[in-house]
């Protein structure tokens, strides 16, 4: 990127690092800060972070931030009453006892997986709105016991179509499982621990689920079996950055994502965090929309760039970031 850079003739840059490009713009700040004019952060990633733990505390966080938006909500309160407590402790339950429908097996951690799984995608805002519905009649369905009705809202689950579906492009064009483990077998794990993974169990039921019987052991096996090397220790250390950031962070990303933006604010002086009210991860992923696809957070988010990029210190109106809105109850 360095050389890039010279080449192009261009003096400073601004960066804009979505996902795990967060931390590569991280990375291009810690070695070249002169050449980083300022930073954009979309669905950030922070090069210290203890991801897949990080991954799952972020879970955690949404899980509880929804369960909490359907308590303060009259209709769905009234739908599932008590269902925080409810579902928490069937978790255990389900751990020791799984609940079997035919050839279908309901333990914590497929539950949780489910769960997750569909919190992280949700690109098309009604989709994701469907599917929170479905995530809460899902989790009172466990809560009950009714393996029958789980199995249904697997089987519905509304589906986004990706581009890529429709285009020839083979899978290893937009992602190859090769390069994935090269880089976190490389600059993550090595920096990760079983005892790490126990100690963050213990504290919670939602990320002992998530890590599964094996605590996570099956990653540290998988990456034996990769020879991807070990990063500098210093790759996952804290970065010194003082130049302009700024934070798209959505409220409802079930990611380490959904936190780092939290810690970016408190960690760096000239930085800001723009949450995105019902938002998920990443406001503005050029891959994943098809050309006819409008959304007002993506336009939002690109709006809040401009302005921030033109000028990095101004003070921007981020009150576009607030206007979507979550049905609960269908």
């Amino acid at each position: 990127m360095e050389a890039l850079r010279k080449v192009l003739g261009i003096k400073q840059w601004n960066l804009w690092g979505t996902s795990y490009g967060s931390r590569l713009a991280f990375t291009m700040a810690r070695y070249y800060p002169s050449s980083v004019r300022s930073i954009i952060h979309d669905g950030a990633d922070l090069p210290e972070a203890q991801e897949m733990v990080d991954d799952f505390r972020g879970t955690e966080v949404v899980l509880n931030k929804l369960l909490s938006k359907c308590a303060a909500d009259a209709a769905c309160s009234s739908k599932f009453p008590q269902l925080r407590s409810r579902f928490l402790a069937v978790l255990p339950r389900l751990r020791q006892q799984p609940l079997s429908i035919g050839d279908t097996r309901f333990d914590d951690g497929k539950v949780l997986r489910f769960i997750r799984n569909n919190l992280f995608g949700g690109r098309d805002p009604l989709i994701f709105e469907q599917r929170v519905q479905n995530l809460l009649t899902y989790m009172d369905a466990a809560a009950r016991g009714d393996g029958e009705l789980m199995l249904q809202i697997q089987q519905r689950m509304p589906k986004e179509v990706d581009p890529f579906d429709e285009t020839p492009v083979p899978v290893q064009g937009f992602f190859h499982l090769g390069q994935h483990l090269s880089i976190d077998c490389n600059e993550e794990k090595p920096f990760e621990s079983m005892e790490e993974y126990q100690q963050a169990a213990a504290k919670s039921e939602v990320v002992r689920s998530l890590l599964g019987k094996e605590g996570g052991l099956g990653v540290f096996q998988q990456c034996a079996l990769w020879s991807a090397g070990r990063a500098e220790p210093i790759e996952n250390t804290h970065v010194y950055y003082d130049g302009p950031q700024l934070v798209f962070t959505g409220e409802l990303d079930a990611s380490l994502s959904g936190l780092a933006g939290y810690k970016i604010e408190m960690l760096y002086a000239n930085s800001r965090n723009v949450v995105f009210r019902n938002g998920v991860h990443a406001q503005v992923e050029l891959a994943n929309y098809p050309p006819t696809s409008v959304d007002n957070y993506r336009l939002c988010a690109l709006g809040l760039a401009r302005q921030f990029f033109a000028d990095p210190q101004r003070t921007l109106d981020t009150r576009c970031s607030e206007t979507r809105k979550l049905r609960l109850i269908q």
